[in-house]
């Protein structure tokens, strides 16, 4: 053992966060790629969705890492030169999709930036109410998954991630989308299901690439957003269990449309059967893929 090594390994024995971060900062400074190894065996990604995996230096509990670990972590495999005998799962190169669980608010490296493979991050289930402005730093990432939190908004720094295609928000308590979503011009799908959402602002008219939305079971909306309308590529439309009951002119507004799921339960009225709905709507719109 080198006495820098054990100089690192002294300083992660301490327990002390402070030491921790000095340790890393010490190991990337050397750039030595034995004690990168030695410092990260054991680590892995999982199969599947790419949940990061510890060792007994970055240790997790029950598959939740405390954030000031997780941000030590992530800033080694950042740094961790080419030469380095990692886990193949760790090679940056390979780092397609990486899925996080944390204890507390998220910390991300500076060096997220390094992460150049990064399309999918997956960070549900963990409680946030917002994310870090180092989540910018991964202006190539493709799919973001932020379902299972407590957002009561968009967080800002997500309207950064310009070749965003897929945003999940599913089961936060957001109650508006912020107009920079605006920004995300590459969006395609977006998932807002179980939310506490009631409008759209109007800048989502410039998201011309977007396929799908998913609103279902979002209670508090009661007439379709009207910057859905016009949007030449939307495709799916999922409104079950809301209270929305497009018209068809809304139908014909969405030029791209052919599947639209809605509550069967608004058409069972002796006025507006669900048979009556289906005649209407495919009157507007024929071989619409209607779900009722």
């Amino acid at each position: 053992m080198t006495p820098a090594e054990r100089r690192v390994r002294e300083l992660l024995r301490s327990g002390d966060p402070h030491h921790t971060a000095q340790a890393v900062e010490l190991t990337g400074t050397l750039g030595d790629p034995a004690l990168f190894a030695n410092l990260l065996h054991g680590c892995q990604r999982l199969p599947g969705g790419g949940a990061l995996r510890g060792n007994h230096l970055f240790a997790e509990q029950r598959g939740v890492f405390a954030p000031q670990t997780l941000a030590n972590l992530l800033h080694l495999i950042a740094f961790a030169p080419e030469a380095a005998l990692l886990h193949p799962t760790l090679r940056r190169g390979a780092i397609g999709k990486l899925s996080i669980r944390v204890s507390g608010p998220l910390q991300l490296p500076a060096a997220m930036d390094r992460f150049t493979a990064l399309q999918t991050l997956t960070l549900s289930e963990n409680r946030f109410i917002t994310l870090p402005d180092t989540l910018a730093r991964l202006p190539a990432l493709e799919t973001l998954d932020l379902g299972r939190n407590l957002l009561p908004t968009l967080p800002a720094v997500v309207c950064q991630l310009t070749s965003l295609k897929r945003l999940v928000l599913r089961y936060n308590p957001i109650k508006a989308l912020p107009a920079a979503i605006g920004k995300l011009a590459a969006l395609e799908h977006l998932d807002m299901s179980w939310t506490n959402l009631d409008a759209l602002p109007v800048e989502v008219n410039r998201l011309e690439q977007l396929r799908e939305v998913d609103f279902s079971c979002v209670r508090r909306l009661r007439r379709l957003p009207s910057p859905l309308r016009g949007l030449p590529r939307l495709a799916v439309l999922k409104l079950r269990n809301t209270y929305v009951k497009p018209t068809p002119e809304d139908i014909a507004a969405m030029p791209a449309l052919h599947t639209l799921e809605l509550s069967r339960g608004l058409y069972s009225s002796p006025t507006l059967t669900v048979s009556d709905a289906r005649r209407m709507f495919l009157e507007v719109r024929p071989g619409l893929r209607l779900a009722l």
